[in-house]
């Protein structure tokens, strides 16, 4: 045991390599990087700290794909919801099924990504973590997989529950999460598939509002951000050109331009 935490310790500075390498896209680094994540995971659990190799677990495998490694990725949120279920982690559970979901997503096999959002939002419920950040990835990919296929009676209560969920964390972060913006797009989209284009629209400028007046927040996270307008763009029929919204639009095209080309 005290090889292995002398090991471990030798990993700290690994982990935090790790994250700051995928997080600016050096691969090279960041794949050497995966390579000492896997070691401690191996470690973690010969130390038996399930909950800790857990967490790493699912780390691991919502970066591995960025890496062009989605089936170890799978492999490895797979690993991470086993041990949280035998375990009762029930946030873990939440995040390793939240991850599960993002993947059968992006792979075309909607029900079954629809199934593990459910069953993150299910399991973040039950949660021994006394806050709701950690179910904000559930709500909002189940949000928008029940918005995407028009079943506004199930997501009706996930948008409300996703804009509180997301508004508390803005305020005990002091400043604007993507979440929140994210949430207010979600809310936007339901309003305008209930036929209420007068509330999408408040929303909407709203959600453009709190760009313009939180830059800071906003540049942190500039391609999240930039992703989300051209989402909303895509979805909602109040900021095309037959909406004759044009005031809408005009402030819907200044906040993106400050992200810069290309446009959708």
């Amino acid at each position: 045991d005290y090889a292995c935490n002398i090991i471990l310790l030798c990993f700290i500075d690994a982990h935090k390599h790790f994250a700051e390498s995928t997080a600016t896209y050096e691969t090279t680094h960041a794949l050497a990087a995966v390579i000492l994540e896997e070691r401690r995971i191996v470690v973690l659990g010969k130390l038996q700290r399930f909950r800790e190799q857990a967490d790493v677990m699912v780390c691991h495998g919502a970066v591995l794909p960025l890496l062009g490694r989605e089936q170890d990725g799978l492999k490895s949120l797979e690993r991470a919801r086993k041990v949280a279920e035998a375990h009762g982690f029930y946030s873990v559970e939440c995040n390793s099924c939240y991850g599960l979901g993002k993947l059968a997503m992006r792979a075309g096999r909607t029900e079954e990504g629809l199934d593990l959002y459910r069953n993150a939002l299910a399991a973040g419920t039950l949660s021994e973590v006394n806050e709701e950040s950690h179910v904000l990835g559930a709500l909002g990919g189940l949000s928008t997989a029940l918005l995407d296929m028009n079943l506004l009676d199930e997501v009706e209560p996930h948008v409300e529950h996703y804009r509180k969920a997301a508004l508390a964390q803005s305020r005990r972060e002091g400043r604007v999460s993507t979440q929140e913006l994210a949430s207010i797009e979600a809310s936007a989209r339901l309003h305008e598939a209930r036929g209420r284009p007068h509330e999408a629209e408040r929303e909407m400028r709203a959600l453009l509002l709190l760009m313009r007046d939180n830059q800071a927040a906003v540049q942190d996270q500039i391609l999240v951000c930039k992703e989300l307008l051209l989402d909303a763009r895509l979805h909602l029929k109040i900021l095309s050109f037959e909406s004759g919204r044009e005031e809408l639009l005009m402030l819907w095209a200044i906040e993106l331009k400050k992200f810069g080309p290309p446009y959708r």
